[in-house]
This record gives structure tokens, sequence and C-alpha cells, in this order.
């Protein structure tokens, strides 16, 4: 029950305060990351040894705050904290509305730029259709990665779970395919999000078309990075042709996908006490 009430009550705070404008957590971890890629980064064995530093860096502060969290004392308030600071919802469905804003009000450049922090690799093409459903697929691949995974193994493994995912994340964001933790971080975070990535997707499944989505899914699951992006787009039918009013339906889905993993979390909850 208190991982219910915790689950809960971060969402809550994440909907009304959103994510920390200054010194979030992990702008300190990106600069210890960056001396210890400095001191390790030498031609031979550069896998191996950014393997090793990248659990080193990871597993202590998982371990750490998953033993904290055992508290009685400081238990409860510490898991509410890391799920708030690990969650994204406030930020991405902000973005989302804007973007939807300025693509319906012609502001193709505003809406390029907006879109491009979210995607590293925004669509060339400066036109409504392209951005409109370039929009969707960002927002429900960062809604996987930002919402409904960080909630996935704050379920499974509490506080230290979503330490862990958004260590991994963080480093697989800054460093790509580049340096000595860029391939390790991104093989353990495709690792990570293998599972809540196909819960993400049966989501958007739920909430938008299942006959798309399943049919998209049956056909692609084996081949296609992005599944729950792929399988929503489906979902909601912007494969081919995409309006600004679809990113309002994307915003929707994650809103509503939200809620509906908080309730069928209570409900689990209830029904175990």
């Amino acid at each position: 029950m208190e991982i219910a009430f915790a689950a809960i009550a971060a969402a809550l705070l994440d909907l009304w305060f959103g994510e920390p404008r200054q010194a979030h957590p992990l702008s300190y971890f990106g600069r210890l990351t960056e001396r210890v890629a400095t001191l390790l980064d030498r031609p031979g064995r550069r896998y191996l040894r950014g393997s090793g530093a990248l659990l080193l860096l990871v597993v202590p502060f998982a371990a750490l705050v998953g033993w904290l969290a055992t508290l009685p004392s400081i238990g409860p308030l510490l898991a509410t904290l890391i799920l708030f600071l690990g969650l994204g919802t406030t930020g991405l469905l902000l973005h989302g509305r804007q973007l939807e804003a300025e693509l319906s009000a012609g502001q193709l450049e505003a809406a390029r730029a907006r879109l491009a922090l979210l995607v590293d690799d925004p669509p060339p093409e400066l036109t409504c259709a392209a951005l409109s459903r370039a929009a969707v697929r960002a927002l429900l691949r960062q809604a996987g990665e930002g919402v409904f995974a960080v909630l996935f193994w704050f379920l499974v493994a509490g506080p230290g779970g979503v330490v862990a995912l958004r260590l991994s994340q963080q480093l697989a964001d800054h460093y790509g395919t580049r340096g000595i933790f860029g391939l390790p971080a991104r093989h353990l975070l495709r690792l990570l999000q293998y599972l809540p990535e196909r819960l993400a997707a049966l989501t958007y499944l739920i909430l938008g078309d299942s006959v798309s989505g399943w049919r998209r899914w049956r056909r692609h699951a084996n081949g296609v990075s992005d599944l729950a992006a792929t399988v929503g787009v489906a979902a909601l039918g912007v494969e081919q042709v995409a309006l600004p009013l679809d990113v309002g339906r994307a915003v929707g889905v994650v809103r509503y996908g939200l809620w509906g993993w908080l309730a069928l979390i209570l409900l689990v909850a209830l029904a175990g006490k």
C-alpha cells in the first residue's frame, strides 16, 4: 500500500510542480561522469573499462537509495521524493501543448526548435504535417522512457530502481555511442527498458485504435526500435499524415495512460491488502 500511495503522491507532485529547474541531482551526476570519463578514456579495452565504470557509478547510488528507503523514519518520504524527481510528466505535457499551439498557429520554426528539445534529429522538412507526426512520435517515446519506465522500475525495485534507470538514461543520452560510457550505457538502458517499453506500447494500444496498433506490433515487434512509439503512432492513426490536433491527442494518451497506471496500482494494492 505504501508503494501505491508513494506513486500517486509523486505523480501529483510532478503534475503540480514539474521537474526542479535548478540543481537537479542528475546535473551533479553528469559532472561526476565527465571526470571519470576523462580519467579512464584511453585506447584499448574501452568497452570493458566503460562497463566496469558504469556499474561502479550506477550500482552504489541505486543501492544506497534502496537501503535508505527501507528505513522506517525516512523510507516513505524518500521513495516519494525519488519518484517525483525521476518522473518527467509535467515538462513533457507542457512541451506537447506548446507544440500543438505553435503548429496550429503556423509557427513552424518555433515548433521545430521546441521539437529539437525532445529529439536529436527533428525532421528536415519544415511542414506542419512532418513536424506534427514527429512531435507525436517524440511525445510517445519520451513518455515511455520518462514516465512509464520510471513507474515500472519503481514498482519492481523501489527508489533504487528509479535511480538506476535515470542514471543509465542520463549516460546514454549524453554520450550516445561516443566515449567510454556510450555503448555500455546504451546496452544497459536497452535491457532496463525492454519490459517497460512493451507495457507502454500496450498502454497506447488500449487507448488508441487497438486493431491498427496490434497489427503494427505483430509486423515489426522484432525488427524495430522504439516499439512503444511505433505502436502508439499506429494506434493514433498518424503513420502517414498528422495534424496539430494529433499532438494534442498524444498528450491526452500520455495523461490518461499515467492515470490508468496509477489507478491499476491502487487497485492491486487494495486487493492485496
